[in-house]
């Protein structure tokens, strides 16, 4: 789970420019003066034109209007709107982000390169390499091609590949050219896994994490020292529910022992935050 968040993270670094930028800069890609240009966390871009001129053509736009009416997201009357205002995903902070996540998981997937009659014979030899350089990812998703990353020990074949899928694979195209910022995307991927300190043992249950204390504030050791105690509990089970008791008396804490043995109260924000009793 932690590198699906990791390889996330170093895409939308790319992306945006370290978080700098909802939508293309100026540059000399024509998507950049295109009405549906890339907007968003992993730039949602339109579909190019017949004369290949422009990405004037609202396709993903269009389908992530759907994807939300059809599950209940927004108003069936509402699922145009980004045909109309393609600015709401640079604009709207959930939109930005809540298309990068449909992008990730739901629309964009590796395809599984199957030959069609219409082929001819290069596509047929570039389809074919396709499929035995990429044999463990074909048909999945961007984030689910992070466990693949993950789980292969070919961490760098399939972020590469990842990062074609997102910025786009011609048909024609094997291992060249790189994706577009691909030093900058190996890059952040190098940082965030220092970040994270992401280790493949800790994440498959094969060793413990040892926590450097050193340097800590007292209280995070006495925190982490409660968590495990009480970890797994909810707030009304014991031991923990007494725990709490302890600790809301002790700050007097107005009314919890309600709160733990009958309904929640509302919260009067103007007193403290003390339930109203």
């Amino acid at each position: 789970m932690v590198f699906k968040k990791i390889t996330f993270w170093a895409q939308v670094n790319a992306e945006t420019g370290f978080f700098k930028l909802s939508q293309e800069k100026p540059s000399k890609y024509k998507s950049n003066t295109s009405f549906y240009k890339g907007r968003g966390l992993i730039q949602l871009t339109g579909n190019l034109n017949k004369d290949g001129t422009a990405y004037s053509v609202p396709g993903p736009y269009e389908k992530y209007g759907k994807y939300l009416a059809d599950n209940g997201y927004l108003k069936n009357e509402e699922e145009g709107i980004f045909i109309s205002d393609p600015d709401l995903i640079s604009k709207d902070l959930h939109y930005a982000i809540d298309s990068a996540g449909w992008e990730w998981e739901v629309f964009k997937r590796v395809s599984k390169w199957e030959d069609k009659d219409y082929d001819s014979a290069k596509i047929k030899e570039v389809k074919a390499w396709k499929r035995e350089r990429f044999s463990k990812g074909l048909d999945q998703s961007l984030n689910r091609l992070a466990l693949v990353m993950e789980e292969s020990g070919e961490e760098e074949n399939y972020f590469w590949l990842q990062s074609k899928i997102l910025n786009g694979y011609s048909p024609d195209h094997k291992d060249k050219p790189d994706p577009h910022g691909w030093e900058k995307r190996k890059e952040g991927l190098r940082k965030l896994k220092t970040w994270f300190k992401y280790d493949k043992a800790v994440c498959r249950g094969e060793k413990e994490l040892k926590l450097d204390t050193g340097n800590r504030a007292p209280w995070i050791n006495i925190a982490w020292e409660e968590y495990n105690k009480y970890k797994g509990l909810i707030e009304k089970q014991s031991p923990l529910k007494e725990k709490i008791s302890i600790y809301f008396n002790e700050n007097i804490f107005e009314g919890y022992e309600n709160y733990l043995n009958d309904e929640p109260q509302p919260l009067d924000y103007e007193s403290k935050a003390r339930p109203i009793k």
